[in-house]
């Protein structure tokens, strides 16, 4: 539906969208490859425009915003 190159699914610019990604790969509302909910960066979960750190990631329940990696 709407999609702008192959394979876009909702709204996609690019190829391989699921839902008004700008990427390539994005899941839902991702601004970079391979976010998954409201990523700003590559392989964000939780945050946008900023990349988890390792330590964020091992200890994401220090991040209330964050679901568990």
């Amino acid at each position: 539906i709407d999609g702008s190159d192959g394979t876009d699914i909702i709204c996609g610019n690019s190829g391989n969208d699921t839902m008004l990604g700008d990427d390539d790969n994005d899941i839902l509302d991702g601004g970079g490859d391979t976010d998954t909910i409201n990523g700003g960066d590559d392989s964000d979960i939780c945050y946008r425009g900023e990349t988890m750190t390792s330590c964020e990631t091992q200890h994401s329940g220090d991040y209330p915003n964050c679901g568990s990696t």
